[in-house]
């Protein structure tokens, strides 16, 4: 079994510009994982992207229900969550529902989360709108968070979003702007 919503090399790809774009941003990540032993690790690219932040191995299904993670979330001191997971309707669902009945403005990044079927895709997006979350792209979460273009910090988001259609630029229509 594999994601098919996005395919995985897609999948992949948007992660890492999530991560890369977050990255950029200085926005704090606080990445998990379950059962590292019997699901396998996280891609190589994945965790190398993450460097220092490191991954926290859970067994709780609901990382709010592991003292260490909620303690993270909390003592980042933000009030948006931004939630992307193996398997949309647990893993990315889950935990934005919670953070969102937790007080936090909770996002999903859907193209940064695996679905098996669009039945599963498209329940877990239901589900997640009813619970008050917001559904987005990752790409579009990032530029929201940037806010300004002329942010000295633009150029790095949009060369890690970049990735998302998979062209090198986002403009891919313009001439490259040296750097």
């Amino acid at each position: 079994m594999g994601s098919r919503y996005p395919d995985p090399e897609t999948l992949r790809r948007n992660a890492l510009g999530l991560v890369r774009a977050a990255r950029a941003l200085d926005v704090p990540i606080i990445a998990t994982t379950t059962l590292e032993g019997l699901f396998g690790p996280v891609f190589p690219e994945l965790a190398e992207a993450l460097g220092r932040a490191g991954i926290i191995e859970r067994t709780k299904i609901d990382p709010f229900d592991d003292a260490r993670i909620a303690e993270a979330i909390a003592t980042s001191g933000r009030t948006h969550v931004i939630t992307a997971g193996v398997f949309i309707s647990v893993c990315a669902a889950l935990p934005a529902i919670s953070a969102t009945e937790r007080g936090y403005r909770s996002y999903v990044a859907l193209d940064a989360s695996a679905a098996i079927d669009a039945v599963e895709r498209d329940t877990a997006i239901l589900r997640m709108s009813n619970a008050g979350v917001t559904v987005t792209v990752y790409g579009a979460l990032m530029v929201e968070m940037l806010a300004d273009n002329a942010d000295p910090r633009a150029r790095a988001v949009y060369q890690a979003i970049g990735t998302q259609y998979g062209v090198p630029t986002l403009a891919s229509m313009r001439s490259p702007v040296a750097a």
